[in-house]
């Protein structure tokens, strides 16, 4: 697999890397394995640890939603300013250069928020779906026993995203660091006290 950002995007965006297909099925089985493991094992350290997740996702929505709000405040008083121009205009007060200006850039600033307005509300929705989730990662971890082998089935009920990072020399040995994203879950740090498989 060649990196998606290099392929499909600029070249100065990202280095070329890849992993085979091999490394990162051993990869993905092993953090699943982990997961698994770590759930049945201790169930509620587990709970404990996505429910952080969860209030870590929850504040981040607050936040955006706070975002989201203040910037449909200014959008609309952005609306009022273009309509004052516009009367302005009419009225003869503004020379129509001013007006061209003014307009110009309070509908650049509009655009811009209307662009990242959309951008939060599709992180806002994502959040919303991703918290509270502790009982369905739970059901799915509970469904899934002993799992030696990967299928398509497996890694689209576990995975959400899969990170592979550029090689890094370490000891004469190229290894590359890969980061596992769990639906329900998000990314997750297993303790190193707790038994794995």
């Amino acid at each position: 697999m060649v990196c998606a950002t290099y392929r499909k995007k600029r070249k100065e965006t990202c280095t070329s890397h890849q992993i085979r297909n091999v490394e990162i099925e051993a990869a993905l089985l092993y953090a699943i394995q982990q997961v698994t493991v770590f759930a049945k094992e201790g169930e509620d350290e587990f709970i404990e640890l996505v429910t952080k997740n969860s209030a870590k996702t929850v504040e981040r929505a607050i936040r955006d939603s706070k975002n989201n709000e203040q910037g449909t405040c200014r959008t609309k008083k952005l609306d009022t300013f273009i309509q004052k121009l516009f009367d302005d205009d009419a009225e003869g007060i503004i020379s129509d250069e001013r007006f061209m200006k003014m307009t110009a850039a309070y509908e650049a600033e509009q655009n811009q928020l209307k662009e990242r307005l959309a951008r939060l509300e599709v992180i806002i929705n994502d959040t919303k779906k991703k918290s509270a989730n502790i009982d369905s990662s739970l059901d799915i971890v509970h469904t899934y026993t002993d799992i030696n082998e990967l299928n398509a089935e497996i890694i689209r009920t576990f995975i959400e995203k899969v990170y592979v990072y550029q090689s890094e020399k370490l000891w004469s040995r190229n290894t590359k660091k890969i980061k596992t994203i769990f639906n329900f879950i998000g990314e997750i740090e297993i303790p190193s006290n707790v038994k794995t498989a």
